[in-house]
């Protein structure tokens, strides 16, 4: 189904045309309806405007799909008071020790500044902690005590949201998803730097 809006103005303003499932197109009548087909065609339409759109682009629909999900675990977080990047950024943390900014960004798949601007409110409320390396050249993040429980209260709130997805899309889905982008990832990473 399309909808092109033609701009052209006539008696009825701005026209609006719809080709339905069998090609045929309807049009805004001069009273500025569209009479009863035509008003469910709109309505289909208007549902598939509503939404996002379907790609055939990988990026495009990678991306969609990561908002999506992103605000899903950003709700299930916001209890603890953690959106899903700082919990991600402060389970690294928990899981490998001190990392400095570049191997942090390195293990999260981020750029450094972008690393960088999420880890800045972490250590601002305490979460994180921004030390001298042992050669006091290097820069070194930790997880604070306060982190640690933070991250703790955080926990079941992400297993129940990982939990939901798995129910809603299904266990082997979620494991074969799991490993595509991860495949997806490494070639993506090949490809662009030859």
């Amino acid at each position: 189904m399309r909808v092109r809006g033609e701009g052209r103005r006539g008696p009825a303003g701005r026209e609006l045309r719809v080709r339905g499932g069998r090609g045929r197109w309807v049009r805004r009548g001069k009273d500025g309806g569209f009479g009863e087909e035509g008003a469910e065609l709109v309505d289909a339409v208007s549902r598939e405007l509503v939404g996002p759109a379907r790609s055939e682009c990988v990026c495009s629909s990678l991306r969609m799909a990561t908002r999506s999900v992103n605000r899903l675990y950003d709700r299930a977080l916001a209890p603890a008071g953690l959106r899903v990047t700082g919990y991600s950024i402060m389970s690294r943390l928990a899981q490998e020790g001190p990392l400095s900014i570049g191997d942090l960004a390195s293990r999260l798949g981020m750029e450094r500044t972008t690393c960088t601007r999420e880890v800045a409110p972490l250590v601002e409320s305490g979460l994180v902690e921004d030390t001298a390396a042992s050669d006091r050249r290097r820069r070194l993040l930790r997880l604070t005590g306060l982190g640690a429980r933070k991250r703790a209260q955080a926990y079941p709130l992400w297993e129940r949201v990982q939990q939901m997805v798995a129910d809603e899309f299904g266990d082997a889905d979620v494991a074969d998803l799991l490993a595509r982008l991860r495949r997806l990832r490494d070639s993506s990473d090949r490809l662009s730097n030859p």
